[in-house]
């Protein structure tokens, strides 16, 4: 999905809600089974993002959230990009 509109429009929300409606309808199979990767183009909005799904959450015991970003390096194509949580 793509979105663009201005701030506070809403967007997280817009493709949050429907994502955990389906992770409340097709229960996972597995514990500890990923149900949805959200990808984000700035630290800053996967932060907010993971926020956002957080207090969404609170209502699905046991559904966890992750935030993982990329460091950002000197140079524009790093050899290997380190995972921070």
């Amino acid at each position: 999905m793509l979105a663009k509109a201005k701030t506070g429009t809403g967007k997280t929300l817009a493709f949050l809600i429907p994502t955990i409606e389906r992770m409340a309808h097709f229960p996972r199979q597995q514990r500890g089974d990923i149900r949805a990767i959200v990808l984000s183009p700035a630290r800053e909005l996967a932060m907010q993002t993971a926020r956002e799904a957080e207090a969404l959450l609170t209502f699905f015991p046991g559904a966890k959230v992750a935030c993982m970003v990329r460091a950002s390096p000197l140079s524009p194509y790093p050899t290997k990009p380190p995972l921070v949580c």
